[in-house]
């Protein structure tokens, strides 16, 4: 397909006899080559960051830390906006390149735990800067990390599902760190797949680092995004079912699937 992206096939049954009618399956394989530092995707990162009164003590301290190891893996080229939210929500890095990481990250460990759980506040605020900086060219994502139940703005959480799958239709995805043993793991699992990220469990706050060193790792590793992937059946044959993603329908029988 090109020099970033290869694209394989393979069909469960590769002929049928004349009059024989049967189900096919075909599947598509889309690998990503190696990239080098230089070549990476730039990225436009918006962290989201539970800061209420539960996420006190060494939560708190290791979320700081795991924005650290953010900060210290951007380069001239990526865009990092941060916001908190209690029951406030706070810009506490607009967007921009991190030119000063030493002045960043004293910023984040200046933030302290307090007050209650207005995630949805902080995930929108989050979307808005990011959207600002939207291109095609960068890597566009949203990072939350939170240990509580939604308690101020949006709370139900079939909204807030419906809110992740706004976000990403408007391009970021969403990734969510559910942090300690307290927290609604199906709406942040919902959530995420809804906002075409990733959802990780930190039961123990040493659990986060690691975990997010995974989530950039990937970041840092797309080659492309924004796929669109048309395939059209030969006559005789129909598309009957797609597994993994929902199509849109094309001409001539044919569907399309926005990987």
């Amino acid at each position: 397909m090109s020099n970033v992206i290869q694209l394989s096939a393979q069909l469960n049954r590769a002929h049928l006899l004349p009059g024989e009618v049967d189900n096919i399956y075909l599947a598509l394989k889309i690998q990503g080559n190696k990239v080098t530092a230089a070549q990476r995707s730039a990225l436009n990162l918006g962290m989201v960051m539970d800061r209420s009164g539960s996420m006190g003590g060494e939560k708190i301290e290791y979320t700081r830390q795991a924005l650290a190891f953010c900060i210290n893996n951007l380069d001239a080229a990526d865009i990092l906006s941060v916001v908190a939210f209690d029951d406030q929500v706070e810009v506490i890095l607009p967007p921009g390149p991190v030119i000063n990481k030493d002045l960043a990250k004293a910023e984040i460990a200046a933030i302290e735990a307090r007050g209650m759980t207005n995630l949805s506040g902080g995930v929108m605020t989050a979307h808005h800067l990011v959207k600002a900086n939207q291109v095609s060219e960068k890597v566009n994502r949203l990072i939350m990390m939170t240990d509580g139940l939604a308690n101020r703005g949006i709370i139900e959480p079939e909204e807030l599902v419906k809110l992740a799958a706004n976000i990403s239709n408007s391009g970021p995805a969403l990734s969510c760190i559910g942090v300690g043993r307290n927290f609604d793991e199906d709406l942040l699992a919902q959530m995420a797949e809804a906002g075409r990220g990733n959802f990780y469990f930190a039961e123990n706050p040493d659990d986060i680092p690691p975990i997010f060193a995974e989530e950039m790792q990937g970041l840092l590793q797309v080659v492309a995004q924004g796929i669109m992937l048309q395939i059209k059946p030969q006559a005789g044959a129909q598309i009957s079912r797609v597994f993994g993603y929902k199509p849109s329908i094309g001409e001539y029988g044919s569907i399309i699937l926005n990987l």
